[in-house]
């Protein structure tokens, strides 16, 4: 009997328990079948939230990719910008060079037929106008192409003649004037003055007027045949610098002249 009673009861636990295991069973399997659900979805959203941000990360690296792209493209373009500027210096600077070289070679020229010129007229002194020798205006430019206007030196115009008692030059001056004109055209780096002299006949003060309006008379005259007032004076002596004596007709009548001084300016 009493090894009976184990099961008895084994079986009374079954008969009356078995709603109750049946019931907590249930529960349990309920609760795994919610608990993989919601592994599930985690495991879902997880995945999804995986694609996503491998998305994002593949479309952030081809922008970046771009982006590289565009700053390359901009970089190359600034190089050959650079290079195109750089190369259109060189050619500028090639450009004048040259012109600077051409301009060297033209004033070269330029020098060389100015001496040729120069030495010309040294040569030929008086011979280049065609003047008659011992005239006046011959021994003016031999002296002049000499190259020894560094020593002064003072001519007498022996042809320049006025109007009795007044500065109005005699049409018979103009052949001798014309032709020292052409001599002072022909030099320059030399000064000239015009000088003015008279007899002792009068007073002092009137020969020295008179002498001051003849020469700025014959200075007015040269200066219409286009020579510059800068290379010429004038100045009036009056009768202070006789070259005779004023006793004599004769001497009186050398005394009363116009002179040109050539100095180096």
């Amino acid at each position: 009997m009493k090894a009976w009673i184990p099961i008895i009861l084994t079986v009374l636990v079954l008969i009356f328990g078995w709603p109750y295991i049946r019931s907590c069973t249930n529960q349990v399997a309920d609760t795994t079948k919610e608990i993989g659900g919601s592994a599930a979805d985690i495991a879902g959203n997880a995945a999804k939230s995986v694609t996503d941000a491998a998305g994002s990360a593949v479309d952030g690296a081809g922008k970046v990719a771009g982006g590289v792209a565009g700053i390359a493209g901009i970089a190359g373009g600034a190089v050959k910008g650079v290079a195109d500027v750089a190369g259109g210096a060189v050619k500028g600077v090639a450009d004048v060079a040259g012109s600077a070289g051409n301009v060297a070679d033209g004033a070269g020229k330029l020098a060389g037929n100015a001496l040729k010129g120069a030495a010309s007229l040294v040569k030929k002194g008086a011979d280049f106008f065609k003047f008659e020798a011992g005239s006046t205006a011959a021994g003016f430019a031999d002296f002049l192409s000499s190259g020894s206007a560094d020593a002064e030196k003072t001519f007498v115009l022996d042809k320049v003649v006025f109007k009795t008692g007044g500065a109005v030059l005699d049409p018979a001056s103009q052949v001798q004037l014309d032709r020292i004109a052409q001599i002072i055209a022909a030099y320059d780096g030399v000064k000239f003055e015009l000088q003015g002299h008279t007899d002792n006949t009068g007073s002092v003060a009137g020969n020295k007027a008179l002498s001051e309006k003849r020469a700025q008379s014959v200075l007015n005259y040269l200066a219409s045949k286009n020579i510059s007032a800068d290379k010429m004076s004038a100045a009036g002596f009056g009768s202070e610098k006789p070259r005779a004596g004023n006793d004599t007709v004769e001497g009186r009548a050398q005394n009363r002249r116009t002179e040109i001084r050539a100095y180096k300016s």
